[in-house]
C-alpha cells in the first residue's frame, strides 16, 4: 500500500505553482491510497480574522475550486482510496454557524462532506476531532493538540506518544524516539501548498511539498517527504537525479526583496 498525504492546500490561496507540481511527482507514482490531511478550503470569508475585502475570494469559489481540484485528482487515481480529514480551517463553517446562525448549524446541505460533495467524490470523510489509524501510524491534522510550533514534530510526539503524520504547521519535520526496550517510534510533518505570501504574515519558514508513506502488510511503514525549493520564479524538486520544476506564471511567484543601487542613492 502506498499513500500521498496531502494537507494545507488552502483553496482560495493555493501556491499554483507548488500545486501543478505535486500532482506532476504524485502521477509518477503507484497511488493507492489519498490523504487529504486538512486545511484543503481556507473557509477565509468565514475566519474570524481581519479581512482585506480586495484579495478575498467568495466563499461559494473556494468550495468549486476545491470540487474541481479534487475533480481532477479522482481522475488522476480512479481506483484509489480516498480520504478527507478535516483541520482547523474546515472548522471554521461549522464555528462560523455555532456563532451566528446556531440554527441552521444542523441542516445536512450546510456540512462540509455535501458542501464539497464527497459522495460523488467517493471520499470519505473523517471528523476534525476524530483520530485515524493505518498499520501502525496515526494520521491526524495536527491542531488537536497543543504543542507549540517551535519543534512542533517534537511537541506532538510528546503529546500523544504514538507514530503519527500530521499538516497544519506549514513546514516539514521529524522527531524519532527510541524506548529501553528498543522500539522505535516518531512523528513527521508535512509541508504546505499554500502561498507563501499569503498577505498575513509579513515573515514565515514555510516549506512546500507533500509525503508519502509506503506500508507493509504488517502494518510498518516508511514514510518520504518531497519538499520544493524556488529559484529562478520555478518551484522545484529533484526525483531521480532530474529537476522536476513548474514555472511561476504571472502573479504566482511572490515578490523578491527590493533592492536599492547605492550607487544611485543621495
Amino acid at each position: 500500500m502506498k499513500l500521498a498525504f496531502i494537507s494545507d492546500v488552502h483553496f482560495g490561496s493555493t501556491d499554483q505553482a507548488a500545486w501543478r507540481l505535486a500532482m506532476r511527482l504524485i502521477r509518477k507514482m503507484n497511488i493507492d491510497t489519498m490523504f487529504l490531511g486538512g486545511d484543503l478550503v481556507d473557509f477565509h470569508p468565514v475566519s474570524s480574522y481581519p479581512k482585506d475585502p480586495a484579495t478575498m475570494m467568495g466563499l461559494q469559489s473556494e468550495l468549486d475550486t476545491a470540487f474541481e481540484e479534487l475533480s481532477n485528482l479522482r481522475q488522476m487515481f480512479p481506483s484509489a482510496r480516498f480520504f478527507f480529514k478535516a483541520g482547523n480551517h474546515e472548522d471554521r463553517l461549522q464555528r462560523y454557524l455555532f456563532s451566528r446562525a446556531a440554527e441552521l448549524s444542523g441542516l445536512r446541505n450546510l456540512t462540509l462532506p455535501s458542501l464539497l460533495r464527497l459522495d460523488e467524490l467517493g471520499c470519505e470523510f473523517i471528523a476534525q476531532d476524530q483520530p485515524y489509524k493505518i498499520g501502525e501510524l496515526f494520521l491526524v491534522h495536527g491542531h488537536e493538540v497543543r504543542c507549540g510550533s517551535v519543534y512542533p514534530a517534537r511537541g506532538l510526539y510528546q503529546k500523544l506518544n504514538v507514530n503519527l503524520l500530521a499538516g497544519h504547521f506549514h513546514r516539514f519535520g521529524q522527531y524519532m524516539d527510541r524506548s529501553l526496550d528498543g522500539k522505535t517510534r516518531g512523528a513527521w510533518i508535512n509541508g504546505t501548498l499554500q502561498r507563501l505570501d499569503p498577505g498575513y504574515t509579513f515573515l514565515n519558514n514555510w516549506s512546500q511539498g507533500f509525503t508519502t508513506v509506503d506500508f507493509t502488510k504488517t502494518g510498518r511503514f516508511k514514510i518520504e517527504q518531497y519538499a520544493f525549493f524556488r529559484e529562478k520564479g520555478r518551484v522545484c524538486y529533484v526525483l531521480n537525479g532530474k529537476l522536476m520544476y513548474e514555472k511561476c506564471r504571472p502573479g504566482e511567484d511572490p515578490e523578491p526583496v527590493r533592492q536599492f543601487n547605492l550607487e544611485q542613492v543621495g
